[in-house]
């Protein structure tokens, strides 16, 4: 679900900053284009939905019936992953700010800023 960009998910963050930095741009043209990636972001997230309709919520293939749900393991590496993708989601200013400040001095050196 990060992948779709929802709120709240650590992929909406990347994509509205993407999308407010490069609408705010000053000519037209990469406005225009802007919009129409912002269509096929919504038709991504359309067809990344239908797929996981069909893998998750479809009938039981019976090849798979003898599969067990996850053990320990596989909880202790995925629960934290959750944690970290809903924490920047959420709450995304450390990593941000992080950002910013090598951003900054990249450009400062670049001369650019």
């Amino acid at each position: 679900f990060a992948s779709l960009g929802l709120p709240g998910l650590a992929g909406f963050v990347s994509e509205f900053f993407v999308f407010l930095g490069s609408f705010g741009a000053a000519t037209l043209a990469y406005q225009i284009i802007t919009g129409l990636s912002l269509i096929g972001v919504v038709i991504t997230a359309a067809f990344l939905l239908w797929m996981i309709q069909r893998i998750f919520l479809g009938d039981l293939n019976p090849r798979w019936q003898a599969l067990k749900d996850m053990d320990r393991g596989e909880l202790v590496a995925v629960i934290p992953l959750g944690v970290i993708m809903l924490a920047v989601g959420i709450y995304p200013w450390p990593l941000l700010r992080l950002m910013n400040t090598a951003m900054e001095t990249i450009t400062k050196y670049m001369g650019v800023g």
